[in-house]
């Protein structure tokens, strides 16, 4: 009659736990008992559970979801614009300032008239899983805008992602996902297709709403198979379908698609706000809690970055 290990019980307050990494005999169940693997089912709870939490003094704050593991970037208004992860990447303000009325913490980020972040370059920040996540609020949307553009100083060159707003009609702006990799030695674009119809489409399927704040994240999966086997880009390349984008907005699943290849390599310009292209209109409003994740984050792990906002 033991419970198999690790096991988790919540203490008294059902604010935190204690894990026992040996067998355990006897322990009674209780409506604060998260379950583990038994040899047997169900026994009654009595004093010896809460005698455990004092005896052992091992009860800790419950927080099974680690935001700040494998974060690649993190910006905020309450940084004042520079890197608050762990590499404390080089983060250079073009016109960008915090402001009062952030959607996570008392301040947001502000880009205005031609105003960016220009990250530290010669890093590679996108390789295989990855997962962005901001909060935005745009006051206009013009297509091309770039929310996020880590690229190459010469375009099509190689290893880019870019997320940016398209227009695919007249009336709404659209959020797009466009990625550049290299394929068999040459810069190949390899763009999501949510319609698994068009292969040249970027679009995530999302009309982006203007004068207000929207949480969204974006998750690639490198090794997730994809049935279609293979697509022709709009340069008329082959490229073998491979990996899998997830967009998610206020914290709950929009949706999936299978068509990108992963970005491998460095990226020599990095911008936030602005496009590699001069052309291109330049991000206006506000952004808040910028961060990019060397994995594909869970449901539940965005789910809690969007609560952080709420």
């Amino acid at each position: 009659m033991t419970y198999t290990t690790p096991c988790f019980f919540y203490c008294p307050d059902g604010n935190s736990y204690f894990v026992l990494s040996e067998l355990i005999h006897l322990l009674p169940p209780n409506p604060e008992f998260v379950p583990c693997t038994m040899s047997t089912a169900n026994f009654r709870i009595s004093i010896t559970f809460w005698l455990l939490c004092l005896f052992l003094g091992s009860c800790q704050p419950s927080d099974p979801l680690d935001l700040t593991r494998d974060l690649r970037l993190h910006l905020t208004g309450e940084g004042g614009y520079q890197d608050q992860s762990s590499f404390h990447w080089s983060v250079d303000s073009h016109g960008v300032v915090p402001v009062a009325g952030g959607a996570v913490g008392e301040e947001a980020l502000r880009f205005a008239d031609s105003a960016y972040l220009e990250v530290a370059s010669g890093h590679a920040f996108f390789t295989g899983d990855y997962s962005i996540s901001v909060w935005i609020h745009p006051t206009s949307g013009g297509t091309w805008t770039r929310i996020l553009d880590f690229n190459q100083d010469a375009p099509a060159s190689g290893p880019a992602v870019t997320f940016l707003f398209g227009r695919p009609d007249s009336t709404e702006v659209h959020l797009w996902l466009d990625q550049w990799v290299m394929h068999k030695g040459v810069a190949v674009e390899s763009i999501v297709d949510f319609s698994r119809e068009r292969p040249y489409d970027a679009a995530l399927g999302y009309a982006v709403q203007l004068d207000q704040w929207q949480h969204l994240a974006v998750t690639y999966r490198a090794e997730a198979p994809n049935p279609l086997g293979s697509q022709t880009n709009t340069k008329g390349q082959t490229v073998p379908l491979k990996g899998e984008v997830t967009l998610y907005v206020n914290g709950q699943k929009h949706s999936t698609s299978g068509y990108c290849l992963s970005p491998q390599g460095t990226t020599t310009t990095n911008y936030i706000g602005r496009s590699l292209f001069p052309a291109d209109p330049y991000y206006q409003g506000l952004m808040d809690d910028i961060r990019i994740y060397d994995r594909a984050l869970s449901e539940k792990e965005i789910e809690a970055l969007y609560a952080l906002g709420e």
